[in-house]
This record gives structure tokens, sequence and C-alpha cells, in this order.
């Protein structure tokens, strides 16, 4: 099923009339399941469904619900083992966001781990704590603030955690020790209080991670959309100017064409002001076609080919050359240090 037929079916209020076509509803679950939309699609579905055919929805949203109460639960037992130390992260995405945006929560696609937010101060101790507690590192602390983001830990019977040192992009991305500055506390369903980015901070987070993620989803592109739709004008120019303000305009102009592909709407209105990139006129819907061959579902193993055209799209979404210098060497340096010999 072409993803517009998809997006029709997750409009609000969703347009059913396409379940009485034949062979559409075995489409949507397929193409739901894909795109990281299948929670959504059950919760839409459900009411225009003959009772044999509710069955895959009940489990879905079943599954998901069992899944994020799991992710409540983990996420406050790593918010205990960090505060023993002294440490306040910050929450980005996962459980809390789907709390503050989705009703009832469970609808947002369950997280497969959680991420939170430490002080690059504070990393290497958290990341001790936590493997005190029996998580495992995949690499250590040194080697991933060369080539990533994030430390990544992995537990046996607990969700994986990544403790995010930049926001995203790798050694490229924006440090987050801004962001606590602004961030705002929340309070979890059992009581526990956690912060959680500011509305333009945690929209730039999101376009971010929707830019530079080896494996987006429609779920992410509708995810952005949703909170960009929530929040005030005024928070919209905000998220715009940090990213500018890091130099990452490209970013939102290229959200912009995304969101007028599919849903044939606007994210950037002629009032919101921005900048453009050095390569500006290279940002078009041929652009974004180019970027969703490469990105969109990317779960497959990733040809060298592939890889470096992923690389060719991400230089050309930077905003000033020295940009773009600084990113393709700090790529060719993790590559150097992934494969050594």
């Amino acid at each position: 099923m072409p993803i517009d037929l998809l997006l029709r079916f997750l409009a609000e209020p969703a347009d059913l009339t396409m379940l009485s076509e034949p062979g559409c509803w075995s489409a949507v679950k397929k193409s739901a399941n894909r795109l990281g939309v299948a929670t959504l699609a059950a919760h839409a579905a459900r009411a225009g469904l003959q009772p044999e055919d509710r069955l895959w929805c009940d489990r879905i949203l079943a599954s998901s619900w069992s899944r994020h109460e799991k992710s409540l639960h983990n996420l406050g037992a790593v918010l205990a083992l960090l505060e023993a130390e002294e440490i306040v992260p910050m929450a980005l995405k996962g459980p809390m966001l789907a709390c503050r945006y989705y009703d009832p929560p469970f609808l947002r696609r369950p997280s497969g781990d959680l991420d939170l937010a430490v002080r690059r101060e504070d990393l290497d101790r958290a990341s001790a704590a936590m493997v005190r507690a029996g998580y495992k590192l995949r690499m250590p602390v040194a080697a991933a603030k060369l080539r990533s983001h994030h430390v990544e830990l992995s537990h046996p019977d607990r969700q994986s955690v990544e403790l995010h040192f930049n926001l995203s992009h790798g050694a490229f991305g924006i440090p987050v020790d801004e962001f606590f500055d602004r961030a705002i506390p929340c309070e979890m369903p059992g009581g526990r209080t956690v912060l959680v980015p500011d509305p333009a901070d945690e929209i730039m987070q999101l376009a971010l991670h929707f830019v530079h993620s080896s494996d987006i989803t429609l779920f992410h592109l509708c995810e952005i959309r949703r909170i960009w739709m929530a929040a005030t004008p005024g928070v919209r120019q905000d998220a715009v100017n940090r990213a500018a303000m890091h130099h990452f305009a490209g970013v939102f102009t290229v959200l912009d064409i995304a969101i007028g592909a599919r849903w044939g709407e606007t994210l950037l209105p002629p009032e919101i002001r921005r900048e453009k990139t050095w390569l500006h006129a290279r940002l078009n819907g041929a652009f974004y076609a180019a970027f969703e061959r490469r990105f969109l579902d990317g779960r497959a193993p990733l040809s060298m080919a592939t890889r470096l055209s992923r690389k060719w799209l991400l230089l050309q979404m930077t905003d000033r050359p020295i940009d773009a210098l600084r990113l393709a060497f700090i790529s060719a340096r993790t590559a150097l240090l992934q494969f050594p010999g």
C-alpha cells in the first residue's frame, strides 16, 4: 500500500471507507507494521472492522500497552539508579513523550530502548553505575565519545539504555548540557519527577533524530507533525531559531519538504523566519525522494554504496561549507576507528 493511502487511513478522523475495498485491510496491516504505525492503525481501524478482524487490533494494542508500562517501569528503575549517584538525567522521546502527546499514551509506538540525556561531566559515573547494576557497555565510554552521540548499554532482562551526551549526529552533534538549563520537570504516572526537554528543544531533537537516524519510519514523521501541530507559534519559531543557531537550519528545510510531500501542508509558513543553507537550492522534492529511498525503513543490511549515498545526503543538508567539511572529517575519523586495520 502506498504511504499516501496509509496516511489517509491515519487521518483524524480516519478514512474507514477504505476498509470496504478488497484486500485493503490486509495491506494496511502489512504497511503499518513495516512503517512503525501499527498501534495507531489498530486504534483507528478497530471500530470499523468485523469482530473476527479485530483480533489483530486487540493483539497490537495489548502488546503496546504492556510494553509502554514496562518502559515506564524500566525508566523509573534507571532514574533511581542514577539519582543514587546524584546524577539528574533528562528523558528524551520514549514513554514520557507518550504520556504528554498521546491519548492513551500507549498509542505511541513502543520504544525499543530508553533515551536519556546526561551531562558530559556525569557520563563516566553514570555509565559505571549502570554497569554495576548489570548493564553491559556496547563499547568503552571513551570510544563512544569519539564515534557516537551516546553511550549504549544493554541488559539481559531490561530495555537497552542510551545515555546521550550529544542530541544526535554522532560527534558532530550538539552537546546536551545547554538543554538542561531549559529542561522542565514532569511527573511520571507513579509520582516520580523527571526532567524533559522544553517544547522547542524537544521539537528540534526529534527533527535532528529524523534526518540522522539509520532506521527512520513513517512513525517518526507522523510524530514530528503531531508535536509541531500542538506547539504554539512561538515554540515553533524558537525550535527553528535554535536549530539555525547550531547550524542545523537545513534540517527544518528538509522536514518542510517532507511534510509537503506527505500531507500537502507546509511546516514553515512565511511568518516563520528561516535561514538558507549553502546548498539550499538542492533541498527540494527530488532530494527528499532520494532521502526516503536511502533512509526510510532502513533496517535491512546496508551496502557500501548505500552508506556513501547516505553520507552525501547528510552533507547536502549542512548549513555551511565548513560544516560539511567538519562532518566529512568526523565521518572519516569514525570509519577509521571502526576499522582500524
